[in-house]
């Protein structure tokens, strides 16, 4: 679940969001998943070290809907498997 979880949600579309630029012995990101991922990173913040909860959770969902793309501001691109990932 989470920011990674989103990447696997069966819709067949890659989302590539910002990207940080700066480029140094010593940086921070700036891009935080912006525009790949629905809402902002504060929204994935856990409560405490093993919380499963929160805004955009599926933990123990026995389904769920894939994520809705239109609200995404990335690029968007159709899912490439591998040969080796198994066709």
């Amino acid at each position: 679940h989470g920011i990674f979880g989103q990447a696997y949600d069966g819709d067949g579309l890659a989302i590539d969001g910002a990207i940080d630029t700066e480029r140094d012995t010593d940086t921070s990101t700036k891009a935080q998943a912006e525009g790949a991922i629905e809402g902002s990173w504060k929204d994935y913040k856990m409560g405490t070290k093993f919380a499963t909860s929160f805004k955009y959770t599926r933990f123990d969902e026995t389904s769920a809907k894939p994520r809705d793309v239109t609200k995404l501001t990335g690029i968007k691109h159709a899912i490439v498997k591998s040969r080796s990932a198994g066709k």
